[in-house]
C-alpha cells in the first residue's frame, strides 16, 4: 500500500530529529490511526532528510527476531556485536533490556559511522510490556538523552567517548490511553496526540483500496485506516461490520463492567457527548474506556493538528471516541 498524506506529521518528525533532545516524546492516538505506518515512512525518508542520518525503528510486539528492528541502514553487524551483552541483561524486564540494547546500538553507530542525526522510534511499547514497565523504559530513554546532552558540554576526558556533534532523538508510539495518564505524573517525557487521517487524505485512501461509498466509510471510520480495512474485509457491508463490533468481547465487557460499576447512564451520555468524561462525574468512566482503548483524551500538543469538534463522529473538545463505529457499537450493545 502506498503511503498517503501525513505531510504535517512527517514535517514534525523531521524537525524533531533535527535538534538535540534530552526528553523523549510519547506520541499517542487511536488504535489503527497510522502511527506505525508513519514511523516506517519516517525511517524510509530519513536518508533524504539527513544524508548522514540513521533512523532505527523497534517493534515492541514483534514475534520474530528479524522483525524487531528496521532502519534506513544495515544494522546487522552492530546488533551482532551487542547481542551477547543483551543476553546477559535479559534476566530483568525484557523491555528495559531492549532499550538498553538501543542505547548500545546508538553508541556503536556513533563510534563507527559518525552520523549527523539519530532518530530512535519504539512502537507499541506499552501494549507489549504494560503501562508501568513501559514508563520505566521511557525513563531510561530520557536518561540516555540526558547523558548525551551532558557529553556535548563536557570537557575532553571528563566523560568517556563524548557523543559531540550527533543529534539523538527518542520517540515512543503508543495506542494505550492509560500510558499518557501514567506519564503525565512524571517529567520523563513529553506527550503529543496523533489523530486519524483528515478527510481529503482518507478519501484518497478509500479510493486506493476500492471503497465504493466514501460517505459511509467516513461516517463509520472518521479517518481511521484500520477501520477502513476492516470495513473492506466485511465486504463494505456497514451493517455487518457494526454488528460484528457490537457483539465483540471487548464491547460486551465494557458495557457489562459499566453496569457493574453503576456507570451505565454515564456511558449512554458519553455516547452522545464524550466531553462528559472530563467532568468529575465522568472520571471513573473515562478511566474504564481509556483502559480498553475506546476513547482518547484530546490535547493541544499534537502532531498534525487536533481534530475539530464533530458530534456525528463522536469527537468532542476534550475527549473523542477512537472511531465513530466503536461509539455506534457501544450504543447498540447498550440497547441490547
Amino acid at each position: 500500500m502506498v503511503f498517503i498524506g501525513r505531510e504535517a506529521e512527517l514535517g514534525w518528525l523531521r524537525e524533531y530529529a533535527g535538534a538535540d533532545r534530552s526528553t523523549p516524546y510519547v506520541v499517542y492516538g487511536p488504535e489503527g490511526c497510522g502511527k506505525t505506518a508513519l514511523a516506517l515512512e519516517a525511517v524510509r525518508r530519513f536518508s533524504y532528510w539527513y544524508p548522514r542520518g540513521v533512523a532505527i525503528y523497534l517493534d515492541g510486539k514483534a514475534r520474530r527476531g528479524e522483525d524487531v528492528f528496521k532502519s534506513n541502514i544495515q544494522l546487522g553487524d552492530v546488533l551482532a556485536d551487542v547481542a551477547g551483552e543483551l543476553l546477559g541483561r535479559i534476566g530483568g524486564a525484557a523491555a528495559r533490556a531492549a532499550v538498553w540494547l538501543l542505547g548500545r546500538v546508538v553508541e556503536r553507530l556513533v563510534e563507527r559511522q559518525s552520523p549527523s542525526n539519530i532518530l530512535v522510534i519504539v512502537d507499541e511499547l506499552f501494549s507489549a510490556v504494560g503501562v508501568r514497565e513501559g514508563a520505566v523504559v521511557v525513563k531510561h530513554a530520557q536518561e540516555l538523552g540526558d547523558r548525551h546532552l551532558r557529553s556535548l558540554k563536557a570537557e575532553a576526558g571528563l566523560i568517556p567517548r563524548p557523543l559531540a556533534g550527533v543529534r539523538i532523538a527518542y520517540l515512543v508510539f503508543t495506542s494505550e490511553g492509560a500510558s499518557r495518564r501514567e506519564l503525565s505524573r512524571h517529567s520523563w517525557a513529553h506527550t503529543a496526540l496523533m489523530w486519524n487521517m483528515d478527510k481529503d487524505d482518507f478519501r484518497r485512501l478509500n479510493e486506493a483500496v476500492g471503497g465504493p461509498d466514501f460517505a459511509t466509510a467516513w461516517r463509520l471510520c472518521g479517518g481511521n485506516p484500520r477501520c477502513l480495512f476492516q470495513l473492506a474485509e466485511a465486504g463494505w457491508d456497514a451493517e455487518k461490520y457494526l454488528a460484528s463490533i457490537s457483539s465483540s468481547r471487548g464491547v460486551r465487557w465494557v458495557v457489562a463492567k459499566a453496569a457493574e460499576l453503576g456507570l451505565t447512564d454515564a456511558l449512554k451520555e458519553a455516547v452522545e457527548n464524550p466531553d462528559i468524561l472530563a467532568e468529575p462525574s465522568g472520571l471513573r468512566l473515562a478511566r474504564l474506556l481509556e483502559s480498553r482503548n475506546f476513547v482518547v483524551e484530546l490535547s493541544p500538543a499534537a502532531i498534525g493538528g487536533v481534530p475539530s469538534r464533530d458530534p456525528e463522529l463522536g469527537v468532542g473538545r476534550l475527549y473523542a471516541w477512537q472511531t465513530p463505529a466503536l461509539r455506534d457499537a457501544v450504543a447498540r450493545a447498550l440497547r441490547g
